[in-house]
């Protein structure tokens, strides 16, 4: 056997060249799965990073805290919002180091697992606060305000939900392979 990259001639049966490193024999199938979603949730915890910051720096403006009733996030958002940035990077960086690893695989789906549980969760107590606060701070003025806004908002989250999909067919993919 030769390896494509340096040209090294090799034993049969290995999965590294011992001259260069490059690797070689077959690629998991839900590689580029894996990868793609991978990146796309690191650049999601990211961008909560950024938005959680933003946020408690306009709680801090004195013009602008004292214009809002409700002085910042409840303590179930604020916690929910850092446990998905951790999950959402987290899944991440898995996603792109074992994301030819067929052997990782099936751990690979009990992470994105956990992110559905968080994300069920998370969603919920968005809607639910939502709803309530939209109905709490304008009942007279719109009636059922809170659920005219529900249809975007469920829209939102079911758009939210494409990435763990797919993160989760690469992993399935990789179970299968694994098997065979």
């Amino acid at each position: 056997m030769i390896c494509k990259k340096c040209g090294q001639n090799l034993e049969e049966g290995i999965h590294f060249c011992t001259s260069c490193g490059a690797a070689f024999g077959s690629e998991a199938p839900g590689r580029k799965f894996l990868k793609i979603t991978g990146i796309v949730f690191i650049v999601l915890g990211a961008l909560g990073v950024f938005s959680l910051l933003g946020s408690a720096a306009l709680y801090n403006v004195p013009e602008i805290a004292s214009e809002i009733d409700d002085p910042g996030l409840s303590g179930i958002a604020l916690a929910l919002s850092i446990a998905g940035i951790l999950l959402s990077i987290f899944l991440g960086v898995t996603g792109i180091l074992f994301c030819n690893d067929k052997e990782k695989a099936q751990l690979l789906v009990y992470f994105v697992c956990a992110y559905f549980c968080y994300f069920i969760i998370s969603s919920i107590n968005t809607a639910v606060e939502t709803v309530t606060s939209l109905n709490n701070y304008m009942p007279d003025e719109i009636p059922g305000l809170g659920f005219i806004v529900a249809g975007p908002l469920v829209f939102g989250m079911l758009v939210g939900l494409i990435p763990p999909v797919f993160y989760l067919i690469g992993a399935l993919k990789n179970v299968k392979a694994n098997k065979e």
